[in-house]
């Protein structure tokens, strides 16, 4: 795959599948056939996100079972999409979106806490990491503006993109006008 279009990537738990979110509308499958190793990656699948949101995205995100994913979209909504297979592009439905324009514009990406309770949305114009709580874990559906947010424009004036920790302590963002992880 070439980089220059490549906007987001998740492994998946076990590290055999690859996804990159391409061209701001393809997310492509990789199939890895030693677990967490690009150099051995062989294309699967590519499903265009495009159609059922109407709208560019960069992000891509995983619930932990692989049966869900989501995408943060330019037209200010967080889409969810329920698989058939974990991890397999092959039968992708759009099931829910949450809108999230009140509290930040140009959504670049997010994650979400490993119990699916949380979801933390990066905007890019406002320079801000919005908290929301799910009722229902991983159903943005159910999703509501926690109260909390951080500004991180001191931190890049450009910030790119999102990684939480694996105990659901530290939120990590990485910028593109200072290129450093804060």
């Amino acid at each position: 795959f070439q980089f220059s279009d490549m906007y987001n990537s998740r492994i998946s738990i076990d590290g055999t599948k690859f996804f990159v979110m391409s061209s701001q509308r393809y997310l492509r499958e990789y199939t890895l056939s030693t677990p967490y190793d690009l150099s051995t990656k062989t294309y699967v699948q590519q499903y265009d996100v495009y159609p059922p949101m109407g709208s560019h995205a960069d992000s891509i995100e995983f619930a932990p079972d692989g049966t869900k994913f989501y995408i943060a979209s330019h037209n200010a909504y967080v889409y969810q999409f329920t698989l058939a297979t974990p991890y397999d592009l092959t039968s992708v439905t759009q099931t829910g979106y949450f809108h999230v324009a009140s509290h930040l514009t140009a959504p670049r990406d997010l994650v979400l806490s490993y119990d699916g309770k949380k979801m933390f949305v990066l905007g890019s114009s406002s320079d801000k990491i919005i908290e929301y709580v799910m009722n229902t874990s991983f159903d943005v559906t159910t999703a509501y503006w926690a109260g909390n947010e951080i500004y991180v424009g001191a931190q890049d004036t450009n910030p790119y993109s999102l990684e939480i920790s694996s105990d659901g302590l530290h939120l990590y963002m990485h910028g593109h006008a200072s290129v450093n992880t804060n």
